[in-house]
């Protein structure tokens, strides 16, 4: 939403013709993008802003999943928007399937680094292909194990329980997809042979 222009124009709109001290913003991203300036100062007089960051793994598995989005920048952003000020809040809205569960601890472990209170982080299960419901029951075991003796993750343990396998097996042309573009993304990237 920070490519576009409609978010200032909308709340331009409510600043002439209503009260946009009373206004309570929601807004999603990516966070490849930094606000600029003018949204920043339009929050600022609004009552509150909530920015959720859908943040699926950090680091390196951000990078290979999020393929051509930069972690460095995302992570950039995200303290940005948290230093705006006492109206401005950040929240973080992992989306968690098939394709990131085994990178959770590291976000969670990001998270608790930025001093957020807790329910700032806003765990949402992926639906679709990359659906943890359409995983193996041998894998959801291990998930499970894995997460048994964790307090933070129950949101994560309600995803995985003992449901049965679905046979719904094309997550595994999406992880497909996520290899390839990553392969082309780091290809482009390499130094042309003369």
């Amino acid at each position: 939403p920070f490519m576009s222009s409609r978010p200032v124009e909308l709340l331009k709109h409510i600043q002439r013709t209503g009260d946009i001290s009373q206004l309570q913003v929601q807004s999603n991203t990516n966070g490849s993008i930094k606000p600029n300036d003018e949204l920043v100062d339009l929050w600022r007089q609004s009552k509150s802003v909530e920015i959720y960051f859908s943040i699926d793994a950090v680091g390196r598995a951000f990078n290979y999943i999020r393929n051509p989005l930069s972690w460095e920048e995302v992570e950039q952003n995200v303290n940005f928007v948290k230093s705006l000020g006492n109206n401005i809040h950040v929240k973080i809205a992992p989306v968690v399937g098939v394709h990131n569960i085994d990178n959770f601890l590291d976000t969670y472990q990001w998270f608790s680094t930025l001093g957020l209170p807790k329910d700032a982080l806003c765990i949402h299960r992926c639906w679709g292909a990359l659906d943890l419901a359409n995983a193996s029951e041998s894998l959801k075991k291990v998930w499970r194990k894995k997460l048994k003796n964790e307090p933070w993750a129950d949101p994560l343990l309600s995803m995985i329980q003992d449901t049965g396998a679905t046979n719904d097996v094309s997550w595994i042309r999406w992880l497909n997809i996520i290899d390839q573009r990553s392969e082309e993304h780091t290809s482009e990237l390499q130094p042309r042979g003369l």
